[in-house]
């Protein structure tokens, strides 16, 4: 990619009379038509979109499974502070709250994940800006040599 932006840099530099004599007329004639690209970049927006808005989603059940963990550890205390706390309901509660932590974590690592794809999708929306602009000085270096000629 970095070659072409050069090999394009130059054309413009240089003097294109010289490179327009010896320029073949192409049978193959111009598509001006951005629609597909405009479809990648709408595509991968939408894409981004609905992933913060998962993580969104992931962050609001993380705070309530610490909501429903802070509910449970309470409710232990209770239960020890009556002296009434019975041994199987108390290795229940505390099963209950390892399994919401256990769910915190998985949701953690969806989060990680999540994160980790909409940093690929900047990359490639990135890519595909360059290329835009890369076909465009195309166009108009092809535009200025048929102009010329």
């Amino acid at each position: 990619m970095r070659k072409l932006a050069i090999t394009l840099s130059f054309l413009l530099i240089l003097p294109s009379p010289a490179f327009a004599r010896n320029w073949q007329d192409s049978t193959i004639p111009a598509d001006n038509d951005c629609a597909k690209l405009a479809r990648a970049c709408s595509a991968a927006a939408a894409e981004l979109t609905a992933a913060r808005a998962l993580i969104a989603g992931y962050e609001r059940e993380i705070a309530a499974a610490e909501a429903r963990i802070e509910i449970a550890r309470k409710e232990i205390e209770a239960f020890k502070q009556l002296a009434g706390l019975e041994a199987d309901r108390a290795d229940k509660l505390q099963a209950i709250i390892d399994a919401e932590r256990e769910k915190i974590e998985a949701l953690r690592g969806k989060i990680d994940l999540q994160e980790k794809q909409i940093a690929t999708l900047k990359k490639q929306r990135d890519r595909a800006r360059k290329f835009a602009l890369i076909t465009g000085v195309a166009v108009v270096v092809a535009i200025v040599i048929g102009v010329r000629k």
